[in-house]
């Protein structure tokens, strides 16, 4: 009777966590698989949670289990506010100076058959990504993101590419024609835009794709870099990536944070009328001194969690978001 008891414990505690799944996926605009939910909310595997669905079929001791589906329940309910919020502030796309120059380079290379590639530089937490990610649902961009391993081979990068287009180079051994030739059939004929994303390790023959792209297919194609590691690149590869430069239409380096561009980060986070002007200010100098739009956000993210935040409260919230850029540089370093 007792195992009884539990069993339906177990089975109302999976149903919880089903709800909940769904809940977030709808928060989130997406599906959560049973791998990534178990990845990101719960205490065991994804092969467990699976067998989890059918609990009277469940092999093993079922009350520890209990516990923990009942425990995970509880957690997920006191998080789901906080996810509430964070996917609303990451639902604006901000058109910042950076995003809008980007986007008009996009919009031109649409009408121009010969300069089709566009470098976008800038510094971590300037909305590189950001700005892919809006490419991908406003233009349906293929999204590849940068490897160690593009520095010293031009067959990663074409496997790595062909995978993003959902056409993954399944031969594990290939010559450098073939994973060229491949990645090309993968982006396909029609006009489309691949975005290169963390692109901070381009070795110098990728240079030599990025023009193959350009010359065979209808792809507009946006690489992402931080500035240093692009200008470190045109050094090691002055020729190739000369070529590709002949072929671009802009390369367009981050211009800063403007103090109406920290207002728009800052709208909503209950900050008075008559602290916003100020508050934009100390958040554009922070923003600008280290972390660009991603300190901001964070501070956004800190004073939306207070009631009604004053000048002192922004200040500890831009301490708070240096403390944690300044500790991330460090374990990099490291």
């Amino acid at each position: 009777m007792e195992d009884g008891n539990m069993t339906g414990r177990l089975a109302v505690a999976v149903a919880a966590l089903e709800a909940l799944r769904g809940q977030i996926g709808e928060i989130e605009g997406k599906e959560l698989s049973d791998a990534q939910f178990a990845n990101r909310f719960l205490p065991f595997s994804a092969a467990s949670y699976s067998k989890l669905q059918t609990p009277e079929k469940y092999g093993a001791r079922i009350d520890a289990m209990t516990v923990k589906c009942e425990e995970a329940v509880e957690r997920i309910r006191a998080r789901i506010e906080a996810l509430q919020k964070r996917a609303a502030a990451d639902s604006v796309f901000v058109k910042t100076r950076f995003a809008q120059s980007a986007l008009g380079a996009w919009q031109r290379c649409q009408d121009d058959d010969g300069t089709r590639v566009i470098w976008l530089l800038g510094p971590t937490g300037s909305g590189k990504s950001e700005i892919g990610r809006h490419m991908v649902c406003k233009f349906n961009a293929t999204l590849a993101e940068g490897r160690q391993s593009w520095r010293s081979s031009n067959k990663a990068f074409c496997r790595d590419v062909a995978a993003a287009a959902r056409s993954p180079i399944s031969a594990r051994v290939i010559d450098e024609h073939y994973a060229e030739q491949a990645m090309l059939e993968a982006l396909g004929p029609k006009a489309g835009t691949l975005y290169v994303d963390e692109a901070n390790t381009l070795g110098t023959f990728v240079a030599n794709s990025i023009k193959l792209i350009a010359n065979q297919t209808l792809q507009t194609v946006v690489v992402a870099a931080i500035p240093e590691m692009f200008d470190e690149f045109i050094k090691r590869a002055a020729n190739e990536v000369r070529q590709v430069l002949n072929r671009t239409q802009a390369v367009i380096r981050f211009p800063g944070v403007t103090e109406s561009e920290a207002r728009q980060f800052l709208s909503g986070c209950g900050i008075s009328a008559a602290d916003m002007p100020e508050a934009a200010r100390r958040a554009m100098a922070a923003g600008n001194a280290a972390g660009a739009y991603k300190l901001i956000k964070r501070v956004a993210a800190d004073l939306r969690d207070q009631d009604a935040p004053t000048l002192a409260d922004v200040d500890k919230a831009i301490a708070l978001a240096r403390s944690a850029l300044d500790e991330a540089n460090v374990v990099v370093k490291k």
